[in-house]
């Protein structure tokens, strides 16, 4: 789909019209590559260290960056509340998410990704956590492995939605650049499968790097309410991305 006119928003969602004319130009293909310039040695087994603690990241999963890290410290610090909640953690990776979930007391956790080293990965990490929340991790395309009847509270995902491939290996493009489409089957899934509780929030992480207009387009469409957490800026060389913790509601 194309990204809604201004005049649209305004017309039909007031609501988001403030919001949506905030939302910065997509980078060039250019300034993208630029950002993205550093080699990914995602052939090799890591380690990925958070707050002190240690992660497993096996070859073909990805390392978590900056936007994942930003997540990671709204989960932690409480400003996103899993407390007795259940959450969904989309395109789960190495499995930090989950891990911090539970350690914030979530009643119980789903994690997702469509990559089966990372579902693995997930599991390994969670385990290895002493987090005692029960974890169900599932190799899915979004929520298509989905068991009926489930609602979440909380949804979260770092999406891989950078506008251009920034790489010619398949698994970093995966991970980094399908693009705004997977946002738009992402939320129509929510919308279809009535995956939100009657308070449930989905929590995105996107930059410039992605076409946010679009993608936030794809959300009014499917009857989600958008607003920003937090926005972050960068210094040079990277100061011309921006990076938005957007959250969106069915209210």
């Amino acid at each position: 789909m194309n990204e809604l006119t201004n005049h649209v928003v305004k017309t039909h969602y007031p609501f988001a019209c403030e919001l949506y004319a905030s939302l910065p130009a997509t980078l060039s293909r250019e300034e993208i590559l630029q950002a993205n310039s550093k080699k990914h040695d995602i052939a090799q087994a890591r380690t990925y260290i958070f707050d002190g603690m240690e992660f497993a990241v096996p070859p073909q999963v990805f390392a978590p960056g900056g936007t994942s890290e930003a997540l990671f410290r709204l989960v932690q610090s409480g400003r996103i509340d899993v407390a007795g909640k259940t959450v969904g953690v989309m395109g789960c990776g190495a499995g930090v998410e989950t891990v911090l979930m539970g350690q914030k007391s979530a009643k119980a956790i789903y994690a997702f990704d469509i990559d089966h080293a990372s579902v693995a990965a997930t599991q390994e990490n969670y385990a290895s956590s002493g987090a005692t929340p029960p974890l169900k991790a599932v190799v899915s395309d979004l929520f298509q492995a989905l068991e009926p009847g489930v609602r979440f509270d909380v949804i979260a995902f770092n999406p891989p939605a950078v506008s251009v491939p920034i790489s010619d290996e398949p698994a970093v493009v995966r991970n980094t650049s399908v693009g705004a489409t997977i946002m738009t089957r992402f939320f129509q899934q929510i919308c279809d499968k009535e995956l939100l509780g009657r308070e449930g929030k989905v929590i995105t992480v996107l930059s410039n790097t992605a076409e946010l207009r679009r993608i936030v387009s794809s959300a009014l469409l499917a009857g989600l309410h958008p607003e920003v957490l937090q926005a972050i800026h960068y210094p040079a060389p990277y100061e011309k991305i921006q990076t938005l913790v957007l959250q969106f509601s069915s209210r």
